[in-house]
């Protein structure tokens, strides 16, 4: 005797539920996003060759739908430089002439030009309405205009500063020409943080807004 066919209809409702549902952001995707992430942080000194997805899991907190992405990745470094060494933040330290902050260079490994260096990391993804993104990220055009001319301002003090700090002598504590060793002073620019540090560049950033101090100290709003 064959079995009711209501036995079956379950099993087959689940299986087309999951067929049609899709969580979280594409590999692809997510190599694209990691690829942008590495080079704007490194400023074109570190470039991703590999990118392989391990594992993806859907969290909720506070009510926000996340997704995190384990992966595997190898980089090369396209210039000697100074790295931290991890995958959380691919920003780096050119290697560049004139003296340096032994405190400065604190933790991070001199890299060469060609090396490569495997690692992996986690990616957090967050659900909004034009869809995944890096979570914590506020779009720049997302941003009410006083919120905007408030980071801004807070960009042109940290300006101010890197430029009275480039132009002080190293035996007075500056950079002597040079933006290396500049850090964000504290109580001026509560939030702004360097996203790049060269010698004749500062690429600065608070809330999704995000300025390039030239080498005379005025910035520039991208």
């Amino acid at each position: 005797m064959s079995p009711p066919k209501a036995s079956y209809v379950l099993p087959f409702y689940v299986l087309l539920q999951f067929a049609g549902c899709s969580s979280g952001p594409s590999e692809s995707e997510a190599r694209k996003f990691l690829k942008e992430k590495i080079w704007k942080q490194s400023n074109g000194l570190i470039r991703l060759l590999d990118f392989q997805k391990r594992k993806g899991r859907d969290i909720s907190a506070a009510g926000q739908a996340l997704y995190l992405m384990d992966y595997e990745a190898e980089v090369e470094f396209t210039a000697d430089c100074y790295w931290g060494g991890s995958s959380a933040s691919f920003e780096v330290l050119p290697e560049v002439g004139g003296p340096y902050m032994p405190s400065f260079l604190e933790g991070k490994k001199r890299m060469v030009r060609g090396q490569r260096e495997k690692l992996t990391g986690t990616l957090r993804f967050e659900y909004t309405g034009q869809g995944w993104q890096e979570e914590g990220v506020k779009r720049f055009s997302l941003l009410p205009s006083e919120y905007r001319d408030m980071a801004i301002n807070d960009l042109n003090n940290v300006a101010a500063a890197a430029r009275e700090y480039r132009q002080r002598p190293v035996d007075r504590g500056g950079g002597g020409g040079s933006y290396i060793g500049f850090a964000v002073p504290q109580g001026i620019g509560p939030g702004v943080k360097i996203v790049s540090l060269q010698p004749d560049e500062i690429i600065l950033e608070k809330e999704g807004v995000r300025g390039r101090v030239d080498r005379e100290g005025s910035l520039h709003i991208d």
